[in-house]
């Protein structure tokens, strides 16, 4: 299984994970994010933001944390008295930790846990794969151990080392009928589910458990083609909240998606259509009405070059550029925004964001 499919939903890094997986795996990887505003019509860029990403030898991430320059503006101006009284910015640059991933694989080399911290360095929430015998994934499941069940409550599974950190027990009542299904997470009972067994073995669902501390879980199914089919989101306590069913072209090309909300009804779809070197994707309403539309043109040695969003009415919303250094790796996005003041034209972008190697 190739690393966009082992970690291609898991990498919440400002954004960017289509960009970042895209690219040819390195030892570490820093992307600074700059604010571009203008001064005396002179373009200045201001730092906001840092992401720095580490991969093993083999090309997987192993962590990665994001920082922020960004800081309030008492803190940032000084008001100085005097012939030059005024604002003067005290050019305060102190970068602060926003959140930080660490990324855990079982034996197979496919993605077990993601650990995410915050910038007291304490846990916000761990996300576990589950994978069938044939390495497909099957779900995900989001908890906050913070909010579990306390632990001496818990029927715990002696953790033993270098296995998948999720494990599952079935009981049975006395009578064989009644089967419980257990799955632990991390040690943690979060999810049980009940049913009765009929004539044929086949298990009738009587009840689900979840504990308090799930924040969402999600349901794979794909085709024999492994890609994916269907995908289904339940929230806290076992709400389900949406769906999405993905169809595709006879060349494999994803080519429409539809979501339907907890009532079953349709909440959004999108139309994929592809030219040559070109990708569009056309989003409807629940009225079915187009309320966006995004196009991607790419290059045939580098990958996406450009994005642009659209409106319904085919006005330009913003436009991102993608730019590669001679080796092909990306080394700057650049954000432009028609409808911000002092934004008219592709010369002045609102945000750039600049990638660095190690």
């Amino acid at each position: 299984m190739s690393l966009f499919k082992k970690i291609k939903r898991c990498l919440p890094i400002f954004g960017l994970l289509s960009v970042i997986l895209a690219q040819s795996p390195t030892q570490q990887k820093t992307i600074k994010h700059y604010h571009v505003i203008i001064s005396n019509n002179k373009q200045v860029k201001e730092l906001t933001g840092l992401a720095h990403i580490s991969y093993s030898k083999s090309g997987s991430i192993l962590d990665s944390t994001n920082y922020s320059f960004v800081v309030p503006l008492s803190e940032k101006y000084a008001y100085v008295d005097g012939p030059d009284e005024g604002l003067r910015l005290l050019r305060k640059i102190d970068k602060e930790i926003v959140d930080q991933f660490e990324y855990n694989y079982n034996l197979g080399g496919l993605l077990d846990n993601i650990i995410c911290k915050g910038n007291s360095n304490q846990i916000i929430w761990k996300e576990f794969y589950k994978y069938t015998p044939d390495n497909v994934l099957l779900k995900t499941i989001r908890f906050n151990p913070r909010k579990a069940e306390p632990r001496q409550n818990l029927i715990r599974l002696k953790k033993q080392k270098n296995i998948s950190s999720w494990s599952e027990a079935f009981v049975y009542d006395s009578t064989g009928t009644m089967m419980e299904h257990q799955e632990f997470y991390d040690e943690y009972l979060i999810e049980r589910t009940t049913y009765r067994l009929g004539n044929l073995g086949e298990r009738i669902l009587l009840q689900e458990y979840f504990d308090p501390s799930l924040i969402q879980k999600t349901v794979y199914k794909f085709n024999e083609l492994e890609k994916i089919k269907h995908q289904l989101v339940i929230k806290g306590l076992g709400i389900s909240v949406k769906s999405i069913t993905f169809s595709y072209d006879g060349f494999g090309r994803k080519n429409k998606t539809i979501t339907f909300n907890e009532d079953g009804l349709v909440q959004d779809s999108i139309k994929w259509s592809y030219k040559q070197n070109q990708a569009i994707s056309t989003h409807y309403n629940e009225m079915g009405y187009i309320h966006r539309q995004f196009v991607y043109d790419f290059d045939s040695s580098l990958g996406l070059v450009k994005e642009r969003q659209l409106d319904g009415v085919g006005n330009l919303l913003f436009k991102q550029v993608y730019s590669y250094s001679e080796n092909g790796k990306l080394y700057m996005i650049r954000k432009f925004n028609p409808l911000h003041p002092n934004r008219t034209n592709d010369k002045i972008p609102l945000n750039v964001s600049i990638f660095e190697y190690d």
